[in-house]
């Protein structure tokens, strides 16, 4: 088993909005700027704090995705992201199937 976080940066503009196909005033993209810059800073500090771990860093369309060689379970990440100070729920957790096999239970092969 293994498992990946991923750390939402941004959206499209008419998502971040809620405004596609609508009008949009100065002071709403200024808000949204502000609120871009603060959560960009804030997944900065993350990043940083994540990668000075042990985690892995790639960033994908409008997120930032994290692996780590010896944390298996989203309990795991959780537990390890709460350490570094940093809010688990701020992050969506993805626990797959390992591609070469590591971190499986030796009951795993009594069948085979």
């Amino acid at each position: 088993m293994a498992v990946s976080i991923m750390l939402h940066l941004f959206g499209k503009p008419a998502w971040e909005l809620n405004r596609e196909g609508e009008a949009v005033e100065a002071a709403e993209l200024r808000q949204l700027g502000g609120e871009l810059h603060d959560r960009l800073e804030a997944a900065a500090d993350a990043v940083e704090r994540l990668t000075d771990k042990g985690w892995e860093s790639m960033l994908t369309l409008y997120d930032v995705t994290f692996c780590h060689p010896y944390i298996y379970t989203e309990g795991d990440a959780r537990e390890k992201i709460a350490d570094l100070g940093l809010d688990p729920e701020d992050f969506s957790y993805l626990e797959y199937e390992d591609e070469d096999g590591e971190g499986e239970d030796e009951e795993d092969f009594e069948d085979a």
